[in-house]
């Protein structure tokens, strides 16, 4: 995937799309879960597998926004955007990383997986304290930044930046 920071290029093409519509109308020491104690899968399985989990939540984030949109939030504006960031992409992300939790873990690059999770959890309560830094960030930077780089690195192909 070219743009490498996913929930906001899904994000900003909805607000985009939206905004055209708006305009046309007139207005994710013990205790361990079942996947840590899964057997590890081959990488390229578990690539398969993260990636699947990522496009349901492009996918959600797009549905959710489109919501945003329809109930009047103001793209263009700053709250607007903060609306759509807390409402369409919070969400499906805390899912996501759930879900991306509960995977086996890769036989190779698991130290890296676990890595890229810790960083997406940071990367989602960094954009609740300021979910104007997602939409505004540049590609590898704000709060999914280091997480970007991790999933290059792992070899995700929709799993980038959450």
């Amino acid at each position: 995937m070219s743009p490498p920071n996913r929930p906001l290029r899904s994000l900003f093409g909805i607000a985009c799309v939206m905004g055209l519509l708006a305009g046309l109308t007139g207005c994710g020491s013990g205790d361990s879960t079942a996947a840590q104690q899964a057997e590890a899968i081959p990488l390229p399985q578990y690539i398969k597998k993260a990636d699947a989990i990522c496009t349901k939540t492009d996918k959600r984030q797009e549905k959710l926004a489109i919501k945003v949109g329809k109930e009047g939030a103001d793209l263009g504006s700053k709250q607007g955007l903060e609306v759509l960031v807390r409402k369409a992409a919070i969400p499906p992300l805390e899912e996501e990383s759930q879900q991306l939790t509960e995977l086996p873990p890769p036989a190779s690059k698991g130290g890296l997986a676990a890595e890229y999770l810790t960083s997406v959890k940071k990367g989602i309560v960094l954009t609740e304290k300021e979910p104007l830094a997602l939409p505004n960030a540049a590609p590898g930077a704000g709060p999914f930044g280091e997480a970007e780089g991790i999933a290059r690195t792992v070899g995700f192909k929709v799993c980038r930046g959450a």
